[in-house]
């Protein structure tokens, strides 16, 4: 599998330089990544059905999104009356933080404490759920390490300035929504509460509640009652 580093001069290529980061006008993540899926810059950015899809190659269409599922809901029905789409969902697996002083030089990195894994695209799912279900449908969750580079500069926004990726990224495929079971952990409890998903995968109450959500909207849960105030769900057993 490609890392990110065979694919580097390719994305020079298209713009992006190490001076010049925090000038890009697209993350260099978004960019990396369409060329991680295909190299060929003529598949990307490809007008179909009156949208623009960020790759689309040997018939299929690749739209590339962190977060806010619910904002691309409209362009994937679109391009779902005539082609096969994959959401592809980026995770930072390890981030190491490199701050640019004044005059350009780039600090020693220090890793992030916090990490993300791939169950973190169960609370995004809730955004698609007219969709979900919809056979030229699936999801592809792409895990990497990441660069973020922030300003030190008096004389600019102090923050994020451009995250790259580095190395080989992991994939997790997600074909049939019965898929999404696989990051449910097998300790949850039986059955759970909302604030119980959220200690078990390591979200937010917020993201908790968007994926209680998404499970039920998609028949992976159901709803058996309550404890107090606080619904009670359980995992649907696999039927054949």
């Amino acid at each position: 599998m490609r890392s990110f580093e065979d694919i580097k001069d390719l994305i020079e290529r298209d713009g992006w330089k190490p001076e010049s980061i925090g000038t890009q006008s697209e993350q260099s993540v978004h960019r990396a990544i369409k060329y991680w899926i295909s190299p060929d810059p003529t598949t990307h950015e490809v007008r179909l059905s009156g949208r623009i899809a960020d790759v689309f190659a040997d018939g299929r269409v690749f739209e590339i999104q962190t977060r806010g599922f619910a904002a691309i809901a409209a362009k994937l029905a679109a391009l779902l009356d005539r082609y096969p789409v994959t959401v592809v969902y980026p995770v930072i697996r390890k981030k190491t933080i490199y701050t640019i002083g004044p005059d350009g030089t780039v600090g020693k990195g220090r890793v992030a404490p916090r990490r993300r894994d791939v169950s973190s695209i169960l609370a995004e799912l809730h955004g698609l759920k007219r969709l979900i279900e919809d056979p030229r449908l699936d999801f592809m969750a792409v895990s990497f390490d990441a660069a973020e580079y922030r300003s030190a500069s008096a004389g600019t926004p102090k923050g994020r300035i451009d995250l790259v990726p580095r190395g080989v990224p992991e994939i997790a495929r997600f074909r049939i929504p019965a898929d999404f079971r696989t990051l449910i952990p097998a300790s949850m409890p039986d059955p759970f509460t909302v604030k119980e998903l959220a200690k078990g995968l390591g979200m937010n109450a917020g993201d908790a509640a968007r994926t209680a959500l998404f499970l039920r909207d998609a028949r992976l849960a159901e709803v058996i009652g309550k404890a107090g105030r606080a619904y009670l769900y359980r995992i649907v057993a696999v039927t054949k």
